[in-house]
């Protein structure tokens, strides 16, 4: 499941981007529907679950909101209280989060289940993101603003939160959740984390490789995230305490955002701007028909694609026009 950046952690993305140009990739058949809710002027898919459920975020003319899509039809989200709100998370169940923006600047996360908003704030904080939703309705996010403490985690069940941050660490970013309750993230301190009942293990690559970031967990208990070192950048699994250095053939550009239960990949290519799945040591190419730059989001198990397209190619003239994105899915072609 795929989620919103932080600034940290895309700039980090960034220089392991600059670190490697170069890549090479094969296309292959998906079909392609593009997601704008009407009167919108630009949308933005984050998430889609094993149902074929989207959710995302966008701007409507006045101010920015949150969408579900099924089967042509939209259901725009804000969040009461607020003035901008985006969803960035959806469960096999429907169940939508993601975090609004008060009148004052203020951020709260939120679940939003049947038509009904419940907002995700621990008590004494002043701002929090919900980021992720398993399939027992178990949230996790991060926020903070009290104690002279920031970025921290919470999760989120019935009511009930508990706070989670490794310990001696000065912060942390959870990014998600699986259905074993197994949550993954990372800090500042160049490391990545799982929290599992009440244990913590640190995820700190062998040799001199650190984590950049941890990017998604998956229901197998594996979790992908990516680092490096002053001479290269490397995306990684790791599971039951081994590391496997994913190989960097065909995306050596690549910048991963999510994975699902089979271990397929997601993201897109820095070098060219062009979204891709990983599977099993190929890389597709997804490149929605008549835009030029496409970036990948998430993926389910059913290997349907969520994601933005923003550059249009004019096919008469040869032209490349800027244009707000869309959103899209992305459908494997079955023979």
């Amino acid at each position: 499941m795929k989620k919103i950046m932080s600034m940290q952690q895309l700039v980090m993305l960034l220089v392991v981007a600059s670190l490697l140009a170069g890549y090479g990739c094969t296309q292959s058949e998906y079909s392609y529907q593009y997601l704008r809710p009407p009167g919108w002027e630009y949308a933005i898919a984050e998430d889609i679950n094993d149902n074929g459920l989207v959710v995302g975020y966008g701007f409507d003319g006045t101010t920015y909101r949150g969408f579900i899509y099924m089967d042509h039809e939209y259901t725009e989200l804000l969040l009461p209280g607020c003035v901008r709100t985006y969803a960035v998370a959806i469960n096999n169940n429907g169940v939508v989060v993601g975090h609004g923006v008060d009148g004052e600047g203020f951020e709260k996360g939120y679940l939003y289940k049947d038509g009904e908003y419940t907002e995700l704030l621990p008590p004494g904080w002043r701002y929090a993101w919900a980021k992720d939703i398993n399939n027992n309705g178990v949230v996790v996010g991060h926020g903070g603003g009290c104690d002279n403490r920031e970025c921290r985690d919470f999760i989120y069940k019935d009511g009930e939160y508990a706070e989670i941050m490794p310990p001696g660490w000065i912060d942390s970013i959870a990014e998600a959740i699986n259905d074993d309750g197994m949550v993954a993230g990372w800090g500042s301190n160049n490391g990545g984390f799982i929290y599992n009942d009440g244990e913590y293990t640190e995820l700190l690559p062998p040799g001199d490789l650190y984590v950049g970031g941890v990017v998604d967990i998956n229901n197998d208990g594996a979790v992908l995230g990516y680092g490096g070192n002053n001479e290269k950048s490397s995306h990684f699994i790791y599971k039951d305490g081994e590391y496997t250095e994913l190989p960097k053939q065909g995306w050596e550009s690549g910048l991963a955002s999510a994975f699902n239960d089979d271990g397929a990949v997601v993201g897109y290519l820095a070098a060219g701007h062009d979204g891709f799945v990983y599977k099993d040591g190929a890389v597709t190419e997804l490149k929605p028909p008549g835009f030029g730059d496409s970036y990948c989001r998430a993926i389910n198990n059913e290997g349907m694609v969520a994601g933005y397209v923003e550059t249009v190619i004019d096919p008469h003239f040869s032209a490349i026009t800027i244009r707000p994105p869309h959103g899209f899915i992305a459908t494997p072609v079955t023979n």
